[in-house]
């Protein structure tokens, strides 16, 4: 009885520890801090119509099929990865007397799709931009992404989407100027 409490104490013991060791996350992608050389007076709001892109899980398509990898450990939702990279070039997520612009961002394609042998991070954002005071509205555009991946793997492909995520505050900017 003695042995058999043993045994399975060290079988608790080993499966609790594969658990909590792939629990922890790895961002892969840090976005330079610029918030505080950088105030935009401008609000920023980040969805999706698509679910998907709430999870954690990567998404890829190949060969025409939309797939998921099983987990992702290796960065955050689609929606809060684009407003964490706002976010640290100085964008709000709260609206003040000083907000000079609403941006409202909705994200239709944030995927992985492999061809030919390589892979590119694909990233597609509806963007609108008005006048906090007025409501006027300044820009309504589609921005499209495909960005060929340095390696085929979703490490890679981060690094993909943080290059689209990059262009897409560069054009933010130049609507707001």
């Amino acid at each position: 009885w003695r042995m058999k409490t043993i045994f399975l104490f060290f079988i608790f013991i080993f499966l609790s520890g594969c658990t909590t060791k792939y629990s922890q996350k790895t961002n892969f992608i840090q976005f330079e801090n610029n918030s505080l050389q950088t105030r935009h007076n401008s609000q920023i709001f980040v969805k999706s119509d698509f679910k998907e892109f709430y999870s954690d899980k990567m998404w890829y398509t190949k060969h025409d099929e939309f797939k998921s990898f099983g987990i992702n450990f290796w960065s955050k939702s689609p929606v809060d990865l684009t407003k964490e990279a706002f976010l640290s070039q100085g964008f709000t997520s709260e609206n003040n007397r000083d907000t000079k612009h609403i941006i409202k961002i909705n994200i239709l394609k944030f995927y992985q799709s492999f061809e030919n042998n390589e892979s590119y991070a694909l990233s597609s954002f509806e963007v609108l931009v008005y006048e906090a005071n007025t409501q006027k509205i300044i820009a309504n555009q589609l921005f499209y992404y495909k960005t060929l991946c340095q390696e085929n793997s979703p490490k890679g492909s981060l690094k993909g989407f943080k290059k689209n995520l990059e262009d897409l505050i560069s054009e933010v900017n130049r609507l707001i100027t």
